[in-house]
């Protein structure tokens, strides 16, 4: 899965419509910026608040490495984390924006990947 490069790219408050699972979800730029996003209303973050900058930086930093892997597995399409508590999406949109997507625990992957998968080809091709 690949999405084309473009300008626009929708509202995230309109990823948090798809299913009330969905926790958060941040779109970064390449310099670690956070463009757009944030937690669910009514969700309580699980991240200190001290460490969310850090953290934002360790992502920016991790999508460096995977473009680094691109060059022999080709292109990165996008990444799952799996944790007790949440599981962590995060999809390249393009060389300057990354969507950090995290959704509850209990929700299935597949159906998760699906529903994300099927939202970004919708806006982004």
């Amino acid at each position: 899965m690949a999405f084309k490069k473009e300008a626009y790219f929708p509202k995230i408050s309109d990823l948090f419509k798809l299913d009330k699972r969905i926790r958060y979800a941040h779109l970064i730029s390449a310099d670690g910026q956070v463009l757009d996003g944030g937690m669910r209303e009514g969700l309580q973050n699980l991240d200190p608040p001290e460490l969310r900058a850090a953290r934002i930086q360790q992502f920016r930093v991790s999508r460096e490495l995977v473009n680094e892997w691109a060059e022999q597995y080709g292109k990165y399409c996008y990444s799952v984390i799996v944790f007790d508590k949440i599981k962590l999406f995060v999809f390249p949109i393009d060389e300057e924006r990354t969507l950090y997507v995290s959704a509850a625990s209990n929700i299935s992957r597949s159906s998760i990947e699906r529903i994300l998968s099927d939202f970004l080809n919708a806006h982004t091709t």
